[in-house]
Parts: structure tokens; sequence; C-alpha cells
């Protein structure tokens, strides 16, 4: 492994950390309310005669979308899903953009946090071999095929592994853009992957550059 490209092994490591960070507490809810699984919980089941006979919420179709996200060095916002939340303040110093579902699945919050670094020649070979450490002897990886992110080229991988004792699974893209690199890591559930795929997909949709 060359010199350069170990070096980028390390801010990789730091974005998966902050991802597992944000992802897996329980006590940082971002609304500030009580646990969400607790809250589920406690509910009592809905009256089955209101649920297929009564009309539809009309405060549930007018509910605002959630406010766009904008990093912390102004050089991009996103706009979230439909139930998720800026988590920046959660996400630690490194980074400069966070957001995550408000429900837990499989007591693991769907999330994605973005860190910035300096640009690297090598990229690819970078995140090919980033991608190998991380996994490690436990996990499993595959490369993605090359996207845009707002007209930027994105690398990426996604890798498959146990954490706490949740089976998660990530999504990191690697994307230049003027004098940075963001690395975006998104985390969830292995059972909630297609979901999480989709609501990443969302995200990148809306992806600006300013």
């Amino acid at each position: 492994m060359s010199n350069r490209a170990r070096a980028w092994v390390v801010p990789t490591t730091v974005a998966l950390s902050l991802a597992l960070l944000t992802g897996c507490s329980g006590e940082d809810d971002p609304a500030g309310s009580a646990d969400p699984v607790t809250d589920v919980q406690e509910t009592s089941a809905p009256d089955d005669a209101a649920v297929t006979t009564s009309p539809p919420d009309d405060a549930e179709s007018t509910t605002e979308a959630p406010a766009p996200v904008t990093s912390a060095d102004d050089a991009f916002s996103f706009e979230v899903p439909q139930e998720w939340s800026d988590a920046g303040d959660q996400a630690g110093a490194d980074a400069v953009a966070a957001a995550r579902a408000d429900e837990r699945t499989d007591d693991f919050f769907t999330n994605l946090v973005v860190v910035t670094e300096e640009p690297i020649s090598d990229l690819e070979e970078a995140i090919e071999e980033a991608a190998e450490t991380i996994a490690g002897e436990d996990g499993s990886h595959e490369m993605l095929e090359d996207i845009e992110i707002d007209g930027r080229t994105a690398y990426g991988y996604q890798l498959t592994r146990t954490v706490e004792d949740v089976d998660i699974v990530q999504v990191q893209r690697w994307v230049e853009h003027e004098d940075s690199l963001y690395i975006l890591t998104l985390s969830a559930a292995e059972s909630r992957l297609e979901e999480a795929q989709a609501e990443l997909e969302e995200i990148l949709g809306s992806w600006t550059w300013q």
C-alpha cells in the first residue's frame, strides 16, 4: 500500500465510527423525546374500525417536509426524507453534516454522516484499500458503480458487518468538490437495506453544491 493511500484509511475509519456513534445511540434522540422503542411499546393499538373507515387525517397530508440540511462549511445542502432529522450536533466535531431517522430499526438509527478531508490523487485506489481494511476478516464488501452527486463523480462501496450484535450495512461515497474530499457514510440495520438505499438515493438526488 502506498504511503499516500495508507493515509486515507484513517479518515474512512473515523467516518464510520462517527456513523456508528450516531446510529447506535439510544439516548440522543434528535427531537429530544422519549426512547422511540419505549414509545411504540407503550402506545395502545389503534381501533380497527377507525383504521378501515375513517377518512385520511388532513393534518397528515399537509405535514411540512423536514428542513434541508446545510453543511457546516456551507459547501452543500441536501433534503432529508420524511421522519428524518438533522443530527449534526450529535455526530462529533469531525462531521460537517449528519442526519438520521427519527425511529430505530433493530435498535439502530439509519443515519448519514459526512466528513471532509484534503483531496487525494489516487482516490480510486485508496477507496478499494479502505473497503478491504474496514470490512476486515469478519465482514464483506463490494465496490459500487460510480455515480454523480450534483455533477461530481462519486466513488463508493458497500460493506456488511456486525457491530454490538447488530448486523449493519454501510454505503460510503467519496466525492471531491473544489479543494475538499467529502466522505459520505450511510449506516443502517441490514434488515432495512432496501429502504435505506432508497433514502440515500433521495438524499443524493436533492444534493446541491453551493
